[in-house]
């Protein structure tokens, strides 16, 4: 089960995410440069492999309005990957505990082994 999460078109702000099988391309409209986002997204990705249980890694909107984020759920060597909608806006200090359904919308999991995280982010500059 390979990991992925990167630019793959900087000037157009596109991303892709691959977690096992699952693959999602998705546009990154506002926020940092693509050089930093990713460098952010990689900080937070890490806090994984250590005691951290869950992380969230905004990709539209913001504390104020609704927004979406891929959100990680470490369960023992795996990790649960749901493309979440946050329908009262995002909090990365309150992540809510795995679920399936949020604001009525069945939320979509992947997996990915930790170790096959761990690999990606050792390719990746700290």
């Amino acid at each position: 089960m390979a990991f992925t999460l990167q630019f793959v078109d900087r000037r157009k702000r596109l991303a892709r995410i691959q977690a096992g099988s699952f693959t999602d391309a998705f546009q990154v409209p506002t926020g940092k440069p693509t050089g930093e986002q990713e460098t952010a997204w990689y900080r937070e990705l890490r806090k994984l492999l250590g005691d951290t249980k869950r992380t969230a890694l905004l990709v539209s909107g913001d504390k104020r309005t609704a927004a979406r984020a891929w959100t990680f759920y470490r369960v023992k060597d795996t990790v649960v990957v749901q493309n979440r909608l946050y329908p009262d806006g995002f909090d990365p200090k309150a992540i809510p505990n795995r679920g399936t359904k949020v604001a009525g919308e069945k939320v979509r999991e992947h997996t990915v082994r930790v170790v096959d995280l761990a690999a990606f982010l050792a390719t990746r500059e700290r």
